[in-house]
């Protein structure tokens, strides 16, 4: 700041909030920002006054104490000690003196406190109100904070395409056997959703990629890979099948499109009433823009972790699961309904469904269509 003016300058940026704080006739100038800046610092340091006032008073108090002699332990703690609990008298009361200490104390100090709050206009009940705001943030409070465990360290596996996916692609059919396709459900075999996975009540033609499957290495047949599913972005239909694959496999297949005698579609799973529903697959579809059959996209949402279904898509959902709530047939607890002709699961699907939904969304969905269509 020195030679101020003498090839320096001074520049003062502030918020639009600021700028319209400031009270000026016209536009800015130096004298309106420094007015500004000194009304602020003693805006502030008035504020303070309340809080050095009872540091002050307690100070004050402490000292008095320590020059009387002979003082039991009781006197040490009436003196010393701080009030549990004030009295509405105290709180709420009509005694709105500067100080309370004029009757026990007139040293010098205590005369300078009380004369820098009657400089600043600083009353009783401000004094007061600080204690109260004192006391409410030194009162108990529960607080609750989520801690999401991140999933332990592993090396993800290098991502292929395997011959008899290019051939799905290129001539449409799928090899009987082959270590390339997997039954899409029986992903969750490897997961904490296991124990309440009944496999054949899934059709045989809703199938994935080996690719799409297998995310990490080191990991065996009785690991649990809740934590590294893969999401539900590209899905292949052919004339017998609906095949999940991954987005390595739907990029490296791009350039030979012209030839493919399969379609392939972008899907993701409807989280939010504001999203657009995509299990039709008509979204920017390659090769086709027909609508899959219901039963296939109704497959594809439950595995995807789809929440929002509409009213006749929920209708579908509870005649698939063997659910009843409205107690027009005997149903165990959470509505199931089965084992009957209607829905091929012959143990209740809600826990398994409760699970996935859960590992695919990571957060509470029970107030969706779905969570309320499972908890009844």
């Amino acid at each position: 700041m020195r030679r101020l003016g003498a090839g320096q300058s001074l520049r003062f940026v502030g918020s639009p909030e600021v700028e319209r704080c400031m009270e000026a006739s016209g536009p800015l100038v130096v004298a309106d920002v420094v007015r500004w800046c000194i009304r602020q610092t003693w805006i502030q340091t008035r504020r303070c006054v309340p809080r050095w006032t009872t540091q002050g008073e307690r100070f004050v108090r402490h000292q008095l104490a320590w020059s009387t002699n002979n003082l039991s332990a009781e006197d040490i703690e009436n003196r010393f000690g701080e009030p549990d609990a004030r009295s509405l008298e105290e709180m709420y009361g009509l005694n709105r003196s500067i100080s309370g200490l004029e009757s026990e104390s007139d040293s010098a100090l205590q005369v300078a406190i009380q004369g820098k709050c009657r400089r600043f206009a600083v009353a009783r009940y401000e004094i007061a109100a600080l204690e109260e705001e004192q006391e409410r943030e030194l009162s108990p409070e529960v607080e609750r904070e989520q801690q999401v465990e991140p999933p332990q360290t592993a090396q993800p596996l290098s991502p292929h395409l395997h011959p008899d996916v290019e051939r799905l692609f290129l001539h449409g059919d799928i090899v009987p056997s082959s270590s390339a396709f997997r039954s899409a459900i029986s992903l969750f075999t490897q997961t904490s959703a296991a124990q309440h996975l009944e496999v054949t009540a899934w059709p045989d033609d809703f199938i994935a990629t080996t690719d799409f499957c297998e995310t990490v290495a080191g990991y065996t047949s009785s690991s649990v890979i809740d934590k590294f599913l893969r999401p539900v972005h590209w899905v292949v239909r052919s004339k017998s099948a609906l095949v999940i694959i991954s987005p390595h496999e739907a990029n490296e297949m791009l350039e030979s499109r012209a030839n493919w005698v399969v379609s392939m579609h972008v899907f993701a799973p409807r989280t939010n009433t504001a999203a657009r529903a995509l299990q039709d697959l008509s979204f920017c579809a390659i090769n086709s823009a027909e609508a899959i059959p219901v039963p296939s996209a109704l497959h594809l949402c439950l595995f995807a972790g789809q929440t929002v279904y509409e009213e006749d898509e929920c209708a579908r959902l509870r005649k698939f699961l063997g659910l009843c709530h409205d107690g027009s047939v005997s149903a165990g607890i959470d509505g199931f309904c089965g084992p009957n002709h209607i829905t091929p699961f012959r143990q209740s699907p809600v826990p398994f469904l409760m699970s996935i939904i859960a590992m695919r969304r990571g957060k509470p969905f029970h107030r969706s269509p779905l969570g309320r269509l499972l908890q009844g």
